[in-house]
């Protein structure tokens, strides 16, 4: 019985941490661009603060899917 409330638990948890989204809030610009760099595609995401600094910015790298080197 207790290792079927762990299950139940974890899969609670689960459920909850993948229903959040991010949304960029007032005062925060994200730009989302696919840049070519030695013969491979990448998408680049980067945020700002416009007003404040309150939380710095970030950048986020990662292997296109629309690359042609056939690394998928």
């Amino acid at each position: 019985m207790k290792k079927i409330g762990i299950i139940l638990a974890i899969v609670a948890v689960a459920i909850l941490a993948s229903s959040f989204t991010f949304s960029p809030t007032t005062g925060q610009a994200v730009d989302v661009r696919e840049v070519e760099v030695g013969g491979h595609k990448y998408v680049v995401a980067t945020s700002t603060q416009l007003s404040g600094s309150q939380r710095p910015g970030g950048v986020s790298i990662i292997h296109s899917a629309g690359c042609n080197c056939g690394k998928k």
